[in-house]
């Protein structure tokens, strides 16, 4: 039997099909690593200044609060805010 024959010739367990399997998967994980790599350093775009949020300071909320609620409707805004929290709540429950 000469050398170049024996690579051609298919053993009868099927073992020269084996190598053939390893290459395509290999080359499979290569290109699959590589679309990984391209779409996750793909630039983005940075966030506008509209979608930031402004966020008040504590003085802010006690001016807005000394403003809206007062000792004739303390009553009225203290059960608003305790609906509120309820709502919340269930919300987060389900």
């Amino acid at each position: 039997m000469r050398p170049d024959r024996a690579e051609t010739e298919p053993k009868p367990n099927g073992q020269e099909q084996e190598p053939d399997m390893i290459r395509w998967l290999i080359l499979i994980l290569m290109i699959a690593a590589l679309f990984c790599t391209v779409a996750g350093c793909s630039k983005q775009d940075p966030v506008s200044d509209e979608s930031e949020v402004t966020v008040k300071t504590e003085a802010e909320y006690k001016a807005e609060a000394e403003q809206q609620i007062t000792e004739e409707n303390m009553d009225a805004e203290l059960d608003k805010l305790e609906q509120e929290i309820e709502t919340e709540l269930k919300a987060e429950e389900q």
